[in-house]
């Protein structure tokens, strides 16, 4: 399939006295939580299994010519140190 697999579901949740609901106001987004202590209070409705495969080729591509820019950028720095260090005389 790939080399990493995720796994995304939809569940239905019993309103039952010991669900609690946890709201994160700490951060910039407002998530959530949702605490179940009992499996029995959840029900299961869709569940998706999905691979995510990499085109490493592609990735290669774009790791060498990233390299290939550090590498002129550098060149032109140094370029321009080694000018500056000669026409100051």
């Amino acid at each position: 399939m790939g080399k990493s697999i995720a796994c995304v579901c939809v569940a239905d949740i019993v309103n039952h006295p010991t669900v609690k609901i946890i709201t994160d106001h700490h951060t910039t987004k407002n998530n959530s939580y949702i605490i179940v202590p009992n499996s029995e209070l959840i029900q299961m409705k869709y569940i998706l299994v999905y691979s995510v495969i990499k085109n490493e080729k592609k990735y290669k591509q774009r790791e060498e010519k990233s390299l290939l820019l550090i590498f002129v950028y550098i060149s032109l720095l140094l370029g321009l140190i080694i000018w500056n260090f000669i026409t100051r005389k």
